[in-house]
């Protein structure tokens, strides 16, 4: 969720000096897709094609999950240029960015800053975990990661409350599910908003006593429940809402979790499903970006466009499903017959 944090809102909340932080992050994966692509000799490996991608994985030996993100990030950085038959390099790249190039610079790009990635890009895994979420870990293991951790993910989930508001007429509805709703920030605010909601938070178990904390003095308490999350059926509501959750799961996990939403979901009722997604053209680099970040910290995650989305929740069996921008997020609202 972490692209989130680039949207003019939390400039407003937490003051402008925080945007060029963030861009500086998206600019530190942009230099290990950078790096990599030089590692590979990429650039010599393309050519002039057009290359297709089996070909550009076979040539470089890499496995074809990331392959696509990266060759398409390259694309956003101006160095590939993507068509109908597959990818070429662009004429300055092949002059100096491949091995075989008459004035090749590669030899002053730091390799070191490109080992996870290219890991990555070999075998389709991050690099062993060391702990915290950043590595691959589990973020609720060390509690003094875990505090911060939860207070950040509310953080996010709360931004777009706004923009979800606008975006159902809730008062068609009485109860809501937030899925992976962190400490019910969010619920909160939908519960603020509207008196007649009641809603149910669920997470992890660990994620209970700062809920708990949240929600001592907040007036929409007695509207508001906390579950634990176990892998088994979820609880029923009018709406259920599953933000920035899906890039952090596996294929299979993903159309397992739509199949308990639509299960959840009550006749007449709705999905809310949002994330920030990879345009389906596949041309915007940030989205590309962070999808590669997320395959190097998370074990099968990574993000994935709207048509794919749509094509699993409509799988899950819902129907009528709209798409619309949300901040930086896409909203997908699906229903249930």
């Amino acid at each position: 969720m972490t692209e989130r944090l680039l949207n003019g809102r939390l400039a407003d909340n937490v003051g402008a000096g925080l945007v060029p932080v963030l861009d500086a992050v998206a600019a530190s994966t942009a230099s290990q897709v950078f790096s990599a692509a030089i590692a590979l000799d990429v650039f010599g490996a393309v050519g002039d094609g057009p290359t297709g991608t089996a070909e550009i994985q076979r040539r470089l030996g890499l496995h074809p999950r990331p392959l696509p993100d990266f060759l398409d990030a390259l694309t956003a950085m101006g160095l590939l240029v993507r068509g109908a038959d597959g990818y070429r390099a662009t004429a300055a790249a092949r002059r100096h960015l491949s091995a075989r190039g008459p004035e090749f610079i590669g030899q002053f790009v730091a390799a070191g800053t490109a080992d996870e990635l290219v890991h990555l890009l070999r075998t389709g895994q991050p690099p062993e975990p060391s702990g915290g979420e950043e590595a691959g870990g589990d973020p609720y293991a060390d509690p003094a990661f875990a505090g911060p951790f939860i207070a950040f993910m509310d953080s996010m989930n709360a931004m777009i409350a706004d923009e979800l508001l606008e975006a159902v007429d809730w008062s068609a509805h009485s109860s809501f599910v937030d899925v992976d709703g962190s400490r019910g920030e969010l619920a909160s605010r939908l519960v603020a908003a509207h008196p007649s909601l009641t809603g149910v938070v669920v997470d992890r178990a660990e994620v209970a006593p700062a809920f708990e904390e949240r929600f001592a003095s907040d007036p929409g308490r007695d509207r508001v429940s906390f579950r634990a999350a176990d892998g088994g059926p979820l609880p029923e509501g009018d709406v259920v809402l599953v933000g920035g959750v899906l890039h952090d799961i596996a294929q299979k996990e993903r159309a397992d979790l739509l199949g308990r939403v639509y299960e959840a979901v009550r006749p007449g009722g709705l999905a809310l499903v949002y994330d920030v997604m990879i345009d389906d053209d596949r041309t915007a680099l940030n989205p590309l970006l962070g999808s590669l970040q997320m395959m190097m910290t998370v074990p099968d995650g990574g993000k994935y466009t709207p048509s794919q989305c749509r094509s699993w929740v409509e799988a899950a069996g819902f129907t009528g499903l709209t798409t619309q921008p949300m901040g930086v997020d896409t909203l997908i609202v699906a229903h249930k017959a």
